[in-house]
């Protein structure tokens, strides 16, 4: 059964479509305590977790410094609007 990330909802804005994890992203992301049945470290734990994934995402060969460089500001920015959530929530399916 596939297992994805799907939303970062915050406590004051606007809830952010997260981008396609593979399962074990998410299982990692997610890594619940066995003994509280929450993400190890909290949700901000989580988020970490993602936006390191996120990150990874530069890995590469690109065709051009261009494409690299498209690719870089895609990935700041979903950062930064992930950063942006006050007291994230994650979701999965």
């Amino acid at each position: 059964m596939s297992l994805n990330l799907t939303l970062c909802e915050g406590e004051d804005g606007p809830d952010i479509e997260l981008w396609q994890t593979p399962t074990f992203i998410t299982q990692m992301c997610l890594s619940y305590d066995a003994v509280t049945g929450q993400p190890d470290g909290g949700h901000e734990a989580v988020r970490k977790r993602y936006i390191f994934w996120v990150k990874s995402q530069l890995n590469g060969v690109y065709d051009t410094p261009e494409d690299f460089e498209s690719q870089q500001i895609l990935v700041e920015s979903h950062v930064t609007l992930v950063q942006s959530v006050k007291d994230p929530r994650f979701s999965y399916i």
